[in-house]
């Protein structure tokens, strides 16, 4: 009983007994980071790259480049640039989140205007991750965008849970000097005695193990989301609690940043001219993903109701990883 391996993808296979999963195991060939291949680039030439090259959360992974190069070079960020950064990471999380709710909420494309709707609201949030800019047409497509999808800021975010194990910036120490001395550390993330989430839910203070929670979640961050693109005073990402850096001496510099999927962390060192010398980063699929993470841990003892794939799968989108995914599901005794 296997599942297909695509080439940077998770393979779930999932062991059933009399009915209930018995065992998860959570298999995956990432590749390395795109940064960490631009070692000798100017550090704006891969912040750009970064951005371009990632298909998901691009924005996201190019404010780890430049926060973290910005006080690895002892600097700060002004304040219309980093307004921009607020802006631009507000519509990739605007953007990403609505297409995230798809797969878990099938009432968005129950008719072509609502299709349309999404589209829309897709494309303007996606341009405006690539610019930072907000104009008036932009913001009215996006407020009439989001009335017709439903997603106008009326459903509350999840109640939180007794017990949530989540990542958030008082891990960050942990996290970097990890980084730093396992290279390893970017595919199997552990911090000891812990499965930590990330992502909409657990930034709620909830989980993912339960897909409503989830649903729910991404709504109210979408909402938010635009309430931050229409405000007239935006703050820096740093202000506004979406981006933690910390300059470490000798050109090295870290970032964590709140993209869509979750905290995405990024350690890297600048050579004197400005150039890439080393990097690297921890994506939020890793901890959710993680072999003995929250996503393979939720799943047992769960008896599915219905299709077992489709179920595993569904549970699987909760958590929105930023790669494809493949299920198989079988029972105790099959070859």
């Amino acid at each position: 009983m296997n599942a297909p391996l695509r080439p940077g993808g998770l393979a779930i296979v999932v062991r059933l007994d009399a009915g209930r999963v018995a065992a998860v195991t959570v298999t995956g060939e990432r590749p390395r980071s795109l940064l960490s291949t631009m070692a000798g680039r100017p550090v704006e030439a891969a912040e750009t790259a970064v951005r371009l090259l990632h298909g998901l959360c691009g924005a996201s992974h190019a404010a780890g480049v430049r926060f973290a190069a910005a006080v690895a070079a002892g600097r700060e960020l002004d304040g219309d640039d980093a307004a921009a950064w607020t802006r631009r990471l507000a519509g990739e999380r605007l953007a990403e989140s609505v297409r995230a709710l798809v797969p878990v909420d099938a009432a968005l494309l129950t008719d072509p205007d609502r299709a349309g709707a999404l589209r829309a609201v897709v494309a303007h949030g996606a341009a405006i991750a690539r610019t930072g800019a907000v104009d008036p047409v932009s913001r009215g497509a996006i407020e009439a965008g989001l009335v017709r999808l439903g997603l106008d800021g009326r459903e509350a975010a999840p109640a939180p849970v007794a017990g949530a194990d989540v990542l958030t910036a008082a891990d960050d120490a942990a996290v970097v000097e990890a980084l730093a001395g396992d290279p390893d550390f970017v595919a199997r993330p552990v911090l000891p005695g812990r499965r930590p989430e990330t992502g909409p839910a657990a930034r709620a203070g909830a989980s993912a193990a339960d897909p409503e929670a989830a649903r729910a979640a991404r709504r109210a961050e979408v909402a938010a989301a635009f309430a931050l693109l229409a405000a007239d005073r935006v703050p820096g990402p740093t202000e506004a609690g979406w981006v933690a850096a910390a300059g470490l001496g000798a050109g090295w510099g870290f970032a964590a940043v709140e993209s869509p999927r979750g905290r995405l962390h990024t350690l890297l060192t600048v050579h004197g001219d400005g150039r890439l010398r080393s990097a690297r980063v921890l994506a939020p699929t890793e901890w959710n993903f993680h072999p003995d993470g929250p996503f393979a841990r939720s799943l047992i003892g769960l008896r599915p109701a219905g299709d077992p794939a489709a179920e595993v799968a569904r549970r699987a989108a909760a958590y929105d990883p930023c790669v494809a995914f493949d299920v198989a599901v079988g029972e105790d005794g099959d070859a």
